[in-house]
């Protein structure tokens, strides 16, 4: 079986309380992940997928991340409204 190079810790939801957005909490928590990540286990880079329309997009792209494609309508939320799933990337070293 083949490997890819990243395989390794997955991290499924990390978000922070709403009474906390815009007060820096995430954005130091991104960088305690990439810290973690690269210091503690040796990662070369981490990958992100994220709810488009949002406003995530901004958010990670102002902490370093960039989109490198898009599933289209891959997220179904209530009723029949659908959302891209945004793939993001950040290269640790």
């Amino acid at each position: 079986m083949q490997r890819r190079i990243n395989d390794g810790p997955v991290c499924c939801t990390c978000k922070t309380a709403l009474e906390y957005r815009s007060t820096g909490v995430g954005r130091a928590l991104m960088r305690e992940v990439e810290r973690a990540a690269g210091d503690d286990l040796k990662l070369l880079r981490l990958h992100l997928e994220v709810l488009a329309g949002m406003g995530l997009e901004r958010f990670y792209e102002s902490c370093g991340r960039c989109e490198i494609g898009r599933w289209p309508e891959a997220l179904r939320l209530d009723g029949n409204e659908f959302r891209d799933e945004v793939l993001m990337h950040l290269l640790l070293r």
